[in-house]
């Protein structure tokens, strides 16, 4: 029966997750769409092959994420929506959905509608493990929103279900995103002390790719802590020296060309024109946000660049 072979290969896709298995999972995720015309058939379909079906599209919808592909990732999120009305579907399945829903919207810049997104979600009652998806993506989305002091507990309480669970991975990805919070609040010291926690973990379990962006992340963090001014009066220059020192050196640890996805090497890009006040680097990192609408990205590169350009001016 083809919803068995669909069921059979969306395992499949779901289990490729390192970046270099994600062109196989796309590929593998096009063949199933065109060879088994899934936005045709769904309307017929009983519970269990519609549950199947769009297990599917939010894998596909993930993919799409992984790939930066933001305007193609609508189309499984809609289809999700069109074919769930009116349906009992698992509620994890659901809670998933409106998790990716959410990180699509952020990303193009759409961030408070994204938390009410996550928020209902919230309420759907699914398992921990979902459940922890949700307040992980929460936190980050609300960590690149203003006033952050009063939402750093969705980003403790994530935490705290993933060290309940022992789930390690989880925990890694909360201290990454809790050093971005306490980096907002000034407190970088703190946040710095987090990333050397998640590097430590994807050090021992020869993560590398989650080890070169949270390299990035302390390349930044340490520049950060170079650029505010409380420092400089309790540490005094020569320690501020040594923050400057520490941003080129971890960002030296970074090999661009090794990193996978194009996503990835803007990031770079965009830390490392900011470590040297390179406009052409975060030109680099621009380029590829407009091109795959990332909107809020595009509006701090741009701010960035002005303010790189405002300075050279005054000079």
């Amino acid at each position: 029966m083809f919803i068995d072979e669909i069921d059979y290969k969306t395992r499949m896709m779901a289990m490729l997750e390192t970046p270099a298995e994600i062109e196989r999972a796309y590929q593998l995720c096009e063949d199933v769409f065109v060879q088994y015309g899934l936005d045709r058939y769904l309307l017929t379909l009983n519970d269990y092959s519609l549950s199947v079906i769009l297990n599917y599209l939010n894998v596909r919808t993930s993919i799409f994420l992984n790939r930066t592909e933001f305007e193609r990732a609508w189309q499984p999120v809609l289809l999700f929506e069109r074919y769930a009305s009116g349906r009992m579907i698992p509620i994890n399945m659901e809670g998933m959905h409106r998790d990716l829903k959410a990180v699509l919207m952020a990303r193009q810049g759409r961030l408070s509608e994204a938390c009410d997104v996550l928020r209902e979600a919230l309420e759907l009652g699914c398992t921990s493990d979902v459940r922890q998806r949700l307040l992980y993506t929460l936190g980050s989305i609300e960590t690149s929103m203003t006033s952050p002091d009063d939402k750093i507990n969705t980003l403790c309480e994530a935490l705290g279900e993933a060290e309940q669970e022992g789930n390690e991975n989880h925990i890694a990805m909360c201290y990454r995103e809790l050093s971005r919070m306490f980096s907002y609040l000034g407190q970088g010291a703190t946040g710095l002390s987090l990333l050397q926690k998640a590097e430590q973990y994807y050090l021992i379990n020869h993560k590398g790719h989650e080890l070169m962006g949270t390299r990035m992340y302390m390349a930044m963090s340490y520049l950060v802590m170079y650029n505010t001014p409380k420092y400089t009066s309790q540490l005094g220059e020569d320690n501020m020296k040594r923050f400057y020192q520490q941003a080129k050196a971890y960002i030296g640890m970074v090999d661009v060309d090794k990193l996978p996805l194009e996503s990835d090497r803007a990031f770079y890009y965009r830390t490392y024109g900011l470590i040297y006040v390179d406009i052409a680097s975060i030109e680099k990192a621009l380029a590829f946000y407009r091109r795959v609408k990332a909107y809020q990205d595009i509006k701090d590169c741009e701010g960035y660049i002005q303010t790189i350009r405002n300075a050279q001016t005054q000079q």
